[in-house]
């Protein structure tokens, strides 16, 4: 549930880079999102300290990757596509991941009879991890890494539908209220984008800045 308040760290993290407009609807927006996760969040049946703070980390953290991938895609006059960027960004989480790997779960792995390498599992996941970096980047490309995380949020719910059905995982009234004032948050969120989308004009194509600009292009005659 802790993962809602992602929303708010882009936010944060994207006006400090730039790649966000202060706004104090928006604002007003994301404060909502975080009472609501406050309230689900203090309803947690199983609250630990340290998870909740080192959850806290990974947010400032991945927000500010996200906003530094949403620099890299739009921003840098680079304009990559998902597959490009990938290219690039692959190579250095497995450099970081390795060593953590290395020292923390490989001897654990090797040490365990009960762990089984199916390679069809492992095909899957990765197939899986790839589709999902795809959609991640391409939606960042075309959006922004804020309306990437609001939209995270109805996959949220999902994720705690799943895990109630699956695991018998406990989840309070509480809970459930504190995270319905989120998801109202998230849809007052997507219906503002969707109203200012619809009022920002059009974007001209480079082709047609090119003909407007080189007068061997416009065409001869303009009367009907």
């Amino acid at each position: 549930m802790l993962k809602a308040l992602m929303p708010v760290a882009v936010f944060v993290v994207g006006c400090a880079f730039g790649t966000e407009k202060y706004n104090g609807g928006t604002l007003v927006n994301m404060l909502i999102v975080s009472l609501g996760v406050a309230i689900a969040s203090f309803g947690e049946l199983n609250f630990v300290v340290i998870g909740v703070v080192l959850q806290m980390c990974s947010i400032c953290t991945e927000s500010t990757r996200l906003v530094l991938v949403q620099i890299l895609l739009q921003r840098r006059g680079l304009k990559l596509n998902p597959i490009t960027t990938l290219y690039y960004i692959a190579p250095c989480c497995f450099g970081f991941l390795l060593l953590p790997f290395a020292m923390l779960e490989a001897p654990k792995i090797m040490n365990d009879p009960s762990v089984v390498f199916s390679p069809a599992v492992f095909i899957s996941n990765a197939a899986a991890a790839f589709a999902l970096n795809m959609a991640v980047f391409l939606l960042i490309g075309k959006t922004s890494a804020l309306t990437m995380n609001i939209a995270g949020v109805v996959k949220d719910w999902m994720l705690i539908g799943l895990s109630v059905l699956m695991y018998a995982s406990p989840v309070t009234p509480l809970n459930l209220g504190g995270y319905f004032i989120a998801f109202l948050a998230v849809c007052l969120y997507n219906y503002r984008k969707l109203q200012s989308m619809k009022k920002a004009p059009p974007v001209a194509s480079k082709d047609e800045l090119q003909s407007a600009s080189d007068p061997e292009l416009r065409p001869l005659n303009t009367s009907k």
